[in-house]
């Protein structure tokens, strides 16, 4: 797996302003976070899907690629970095009953 966060220059209050993603082998999106900037973060993975958020299916570009669009900043993290928003967007989710 290989875990990547992107922040969106351009976000809004329709738009999440970070992204990040758990990208399997075959890159595809395994579980993804998009987090808005008030806060709201929705996710999805293979059994949860919340807000507008879903999992593509289509094959993960590389961060050189993202990054060529200069509204986008696509960076690697770690495994646990990710887990760390994950745990923390289930957590918002279930206190708010909207999982």
């Amino acid at each position: 797996m290989r875990y990547v966060h992107v922040h969106w220059q351009l976000s809004g209050d329709h738009r999440p302003a970070d992204m990040f993603y758990e990208i399997d082998d075959d890159f595809v999106e395994n579980r993804k976070v998009e987090r808005y900037i008030g806060g709201h973060m929705d996710v999805a993975g293979p059994d949860l899907e919340t807000g507008k958020t879903w999992i593509s299916g289509d094959y993960f570009p590389t961060l050189e690629q993202i990054n060529e669009d200069t509204q986008f900043e696509a960076k690697e993290i770690s495994e646990a970095e990710f887990n760390e928003v994950w745990d923390l967007a289930i957590f918002n989710l279930r206190k708010s009953g909207s999982a």
